[in-house]
């Protein structure tokens, strides 16, 4: 495969983890309107705890660190977002 292929597939998964990470913050926007609904605060530190501790490990090839690193963004966004639903 030349170096454009691979390029082309690179863009494809960029695409596809884009629109995961969408999808992810429309979820978040449902959420924050449940929590508001039911006066619940937006920051769940266990939820967040047990969701990175989960994904270190089910996903073991992926350095443990650059996945918190990537959740602890992915979570403040989300706060953000189910702050302001």
């Amino acid at each position: 495969m030349e170096i454009n292929q691979i390029r082309l597939e690179i863009d494809k998964v960029d695409n596809e983890l884009f629109n995961a990470v969408r999808k992810r913050f429309e979820l978040a926007k449902k959420i924050g309107r449940e929590k508001h609904a039911n006066n619940l605060k937006v920051k769940d530190v266990k939820r967040e705890e047990q969701l990175i501790a989960k994904l270190i490990q089910k996903n073991k090839s992926i350095n443990p660190i650059f996945i918190t690193e990537l959740y602890d963004l992915i979570i403040s966004e989300s706060r953000k977002i189910q702050g302001a639903a």
